[in-house]
């Protein structure tokens, strides 16, 4: 595994000095890499990348090993367009695990991140998780008429390159980062909506949002998920702006391993906003795997 900082990567990235580029699944994945003690794996959303978890990854380090990558696409992982589905997403993430020869036993993921959280535990891809935890989780199903008529036709043209150059040059009117951010509830810092800002220009990390939620086939997902058996924490804002929290508690009525917690006064980047209501989620979630591993090794004959 590199140790050295990627000569690729900005030094005023947040945590730059735990980023590394690990090739896995014929991805060349940044990802960041700290602390000591039990593996915990955080996936960002959407459109998003490491510096999402820039408070609560060095606040998680002294009690865990942190994993952080840019999903496919993502930041600064590069990647190919069959990585940035759901399945692809979960096959690159299990093969960046496999590389780094590291098995979480706590993951955490905000919105489609929690997503890709859920489906790899469904598919038996973190065989060592005891404890799941989800901010923001985008667990809100599209309409069925969206996906019958609409989707066929809206989503080559929301995944063409033309969409991306679009997007990113909107991007360059000032103040639009703080606009689309505003709309999810949020209220984030100076250092925050600059990464977005940086990124929302960046034509292929653009692109990869954009696919990905175009392929994220979560039907399926909403289908399988009141069969998970690790046990689920989901901590949502109550003014997420792009989740409804209406659809949240609806979606945990259906799962008898999850528990919701509503934040009051968040928005959907809830661990942006209060990242030490992230870090104790996390860090209760740490305690209570131990409290599993020591309870299933007692039962062992």
């Amino acid at each position: 595994m590199p140790t050295a900082r990627p000569a690729s990567i900005p030094t005023d990235l947040p945590n730059v000095d735990a980023s590394r580029i690990v090739r896995a699944a014929g991805i060349d994945f940044h990802v960041q890499i700290t602390g000591t003690g039990p593996v915990v794996l955080l996936l960002h959303g959407t459109a998003a990348a490491t510096h999402t978890w820039r408070q609560v990854l060095p606040a998680l380090a002294p009690s865990a090993t942190v994993v952080a990558p840019d999903l496919p696409g993502h930041g600064f992982t590069v990647a190919s367009e069959d990585a940035l589905s759901l399945p692809g997403m979960v096959h690159a993430v299990r093969a960046l695990l496999d590389t780094l020869q590291l098995e979480p036993v706590v993951v955490a993921g905000h919105s489609a991140g929690a997503a890709v959280m859920l489906r790899m535990a469904l598919d038996g891809m973190l065989p060592g998780a005891r404890e799941l935890v989800g901010f923001g989780a985008s667990l809100v199903p599209p309409h069925a008429r969206y996906l019958t008529i609409a989707a066929p036709i809206v989503n080559p043209l929301i995944t063409s390159p033309l969409a991306a150059r679009t997007a990113t040059a909107l991007a360059r009117v000032p103040g639009i980062a703080r606009i689309l951010l505003t709309a999810t509830g949020s209220r984030v810092d100076a250092i925050a909506l600059s990464w977005y800002e940086r990124f929302m220009r960046s034509e292929p990390h653009v692109r990869a949002a954009l696919v990905m939620m175009a392929n994220f086939e979560l039907p399926a997902l909403l289908r399988d998920v009141p069969t998970l058996a690790v046990p689920l924490t989901l901590l949502h804002g109550s003014q997420d702006g792009y989740i409804p929290l209406a659809a949240i508690r609806t979606a945990v009525s259906r799962i008898p391993s999850a528990a919701l917690t509503v934040v009051p006064d968040a928005g959907h980047l809830l661990h942006e906003e209060l990242p030490m209501v992230a870090v104790t989620a996390v860090r209760e979630a740490l305690t209570r795997s131990g409290r599993s591993a020591i309870g299933s090794h007692q039962r062992t004959p």
